[in-house]
């Protein structure tokens, strides 16, 4: 909503939608060739406060966790379809980074969930999922915070993103 109010207030400022790292392929039609690039890569706090992008564990949306909603898979289909051990990759890779065998009894949890047909399509039921088997014992955070986390890094390829624009 910012940025179509901006695009109607300047005419110099024009929305793309488009990932950081096809920059190029934007602004060479426009004849631009910036000298320097500030990018922000922070989270969008109306992505998260949406519902249905099922960005937080805490409201109740779609298993989605993806930026762009056009693109990829859902997260709920990539559980549905990964290995149990491409899941605790990518949870210990993205999350539960210091935690090895939370990474281990959430992707079991999901595994055997998924196995009953009865893996969560929603996020807050998927939460409650990943905080049984995680436990609650030393959490300051919602226990499948990090979960979340791995899952919407995995999903959206933020670190390769982020590689992508700095070559």
């Amino acid at each position: 909503a910012v940025a179509k109010e901006l695009a109607a207030a300047d005419p110099r400022f024009t929305i793309h939608h488009a990932p950081f790292s096809s920059m190029k392929e934007v602004l060479k039609p426009l004849g631009v060739r910036p000298s320097g690039v500030l990018f922000d890569l922070g989270i969008s706090s109306p992505q998260f406060d949406d519902a249905h992008r099922g960005f937080r564990p805490e409201a109740d949306g779609p298993l989605d966790l993806r930026f762009d909603q056009t693109k990829g898979i859902t997260a709920w289909d990539l559980l549905m379809s990964a290995p149990r051990e491409e899941i605790i990759r990518i949870i210990s890779d993205y999350g539960e980074t210091t935690d090895p065998t939370a990474a281990r009894r959430i992707a079991d949890v999901i595994c055997l969930a998924r196995a009953k047909g009865s893996l969560p399509k929603r996020t807050r039921e998927f939460a409650t999922l990943v905080a049984q088997a995680k436990g609650q014992e030393y959490q300051a955070m919602h226990p499948a915070k990090l979960t979340f986390q791995a899952l919407r890094i995995h999903l959206n390829d933020e670190f390769g993103e982020i590689i992508r624009i700095i070559s």
